[in-house]
């Protein structure tokens, strides 16, 4: 297996279409996941936004999808820092209990700088199957720093369901922090993460 990593055009858009699709015909729990379009896949391709491919030689095994804005709309409760920080999940703690975060919120930024810079959300990262567990979500992941640095993100958000216990475990890994739980996308249950970037 040799694995790389690099930015891809619009193209690509309806292999990393098909990607999703694959996952959702594996047996998996739906809330996992998003379901998106082929135009929401098209609409990530623009200047701004960074779409990573991972490649095993030439053959397209996992995405991953960083969306730069200048404020955000997808997530407003984003911009709100918290005191609690993100446990180590884990498999166990996940099935036995039913998450019931009641989060102490600080007030919001009092400084504008974050506010007027770019914020990233990490919106989409997947990888096929049977590349799994090769710690391909975290390259995605420290690749992406790079780009908040050039793009000069000063905060990335993401959302992730609070049974993914492996995402759960490379964002942690990766700096992001717990920040709020909220219903998204028509009723999907998410852990809202952030990561303040240095």
């Amino acid at each position: 297996m040799t694995i790389t990593i690099r930015k891809i055009n619009k193209r690509y858009s309806k292999k990393l279409f098909q990607m999703q699709e694959d996952v959702f015909c594996e047996k998996i729990d739906k809330n996992l996941l998003r379901h998106n379009t082929l135009e929401n896949f098209d609409a990530v391709f623009d200047k701004t936004n960074v779409t990573l491919g991972v490649f095993d030689k030439n053959k397209l095994v996992g995405f991953g999808i960083l969306i730069i804005a200048k404020q955000n709309k997808i997530l407003p409760n984003a911009l709100v820092y918290a005191s609690t920080t993100l446990p180590c999940i884990k498999s166990e703690w996940i099935a036995k209990e039913k998450i019931n975060l009641k989060l102490a919120k600080s007030e919001k930024i009092k400084s504008t700088t974050c506010l007027e810079s770019c914020i990233g959300i990490v919106k989409l990262i997947i990888v096929k199957k049977e590349y799994r567990g090769h710690g391909i979500q975290m390259k995605i992941l420290k690749k992406f720093d790079h780009f908040y640095k050039k793009f000069g993100i000063k905060r990335v958000i993401c959302s992730v369901s609070p049974l993914n216990f492996f995402s759960l475990n490379n964002f942690y890994s990766n700096g992001f922090y717990l920040i709020d739980r909220e219903n998204l996308y028509d009723g999907y249950d998410r852990l809202i993460l952030a990561k303040n970037v240095k």
